[in-house]
C-alpha cells in the first residue's frame, strides 16, 4: 500500500446530479440494472462494464487522508473525491435506493452491528 500500511484503503467519491439520459454514462446504467437484479437474487453482474467509462476524463479531484466513516473509524484511507458531477438519471437512482431501502434482515457491518446500515440510512 503507498501509506505503507497493509490495511490502507483508497476510496474514490463521485457525485451525481439528476439530468437526461444521454447524459448518463452506460457503465452505470448496466451496474444500477445489475444491483437491481442481485437485491432480489444474489448474482453476479452479467455484462462487462468498464468503469473508465464513468470516469470519461479524470479532470480535478480533492485528495485526503482520512479515516472509514464507520465504527471503528481507523484512520487508513485516502479519500480522492471528484470534483466535477456525474450525470445519473431518476430511473438509475431509483434502482440503487431500492436496492439499499431494505436490507435484510441478516445485514451486519463488518463490526458485528446488526441493522446499522438500515438504521441510519447509510447508501454507501
Amino acid at each position: 500500500a503507498a501509506s505503507g500500511k497493509a490495511d490502507a484503503l483508497l476510496v474514490i467519491g463521485v457525485l451525481f446530479e439528476l439530468g437526461l439520459q444521454q447524459g448518463e454514462p452506460a457503465a452505470l446504467t448496466e451496474i444500477a440494472k445489475g444491483v437491481a437484479a442481485a437485491a432480489k437474487t444474489p448474482s453476479p453482474l452479467h455484462t462487462n462494464v468498464r468503469l473508465s467509462d464513468i470516469f470519461e476524463t479524470v479532470g480535478s479531484y480533492y485528495a485526503y487522508g482520512g479515516s472509514l466513516t464507520t465504527p471503528g473509524c481507523n484512520e487508513i484511507v485516502t479519500w480522492i473525491v471528484m470534483e466535477t458531477p456525474r450525470v445519473v438519471t431518476q430511473g438509475t437512482l431509483d434502482k440503487f435506493k431500492a436496492a439499499t431501502a431494505n436490507p435484510p434482515e441478516t445485514a451486519v457491518s463488518a463490526h458485528g452491528h446488526a441493522g446499522l446500515i438500515a438504521d441510519l440510512g447509510n447508501y454507501r
